[in-house]
């Protein structure tokens, strides 16, 4: 199994359902689909703690996403 990596919420687009996600180590973005997370997405803000799993994403064989994204503290951390 995958560590889990802590990141921020960089991008949000509420009406399409996904966002992006900032690596805190790597700086790396990561998609991430409403669908993958075990919190509410309406939730969630720009700049929003998180820790996540990173994934193959089956719709582009060169991008991973993150999955099993959890709010870690409703602070701005950017």
């Amino acid at each position: 199994m995958n560590e889990r990596k802590n990141g921020v919420i960089k991008f949000i687009k509420r009406e399409r359902g996904y966002g992006f996600i900032r690596d805190s180590d790597t700086l790396t973005d990561y998609f991430f689909a409403a669908n993958e997370m075990s919190e509410t997405f309406d939730m969630l803000e720009i700049g929003d703690g998180v820790t996540f799993l990173v994934a193959d994403d089956n719709r582009n064989p060169n991008r991973c996403k993150a999955v099993e994204i959890q709010i870690e503290k409703k602070e701005k951390l950017m």
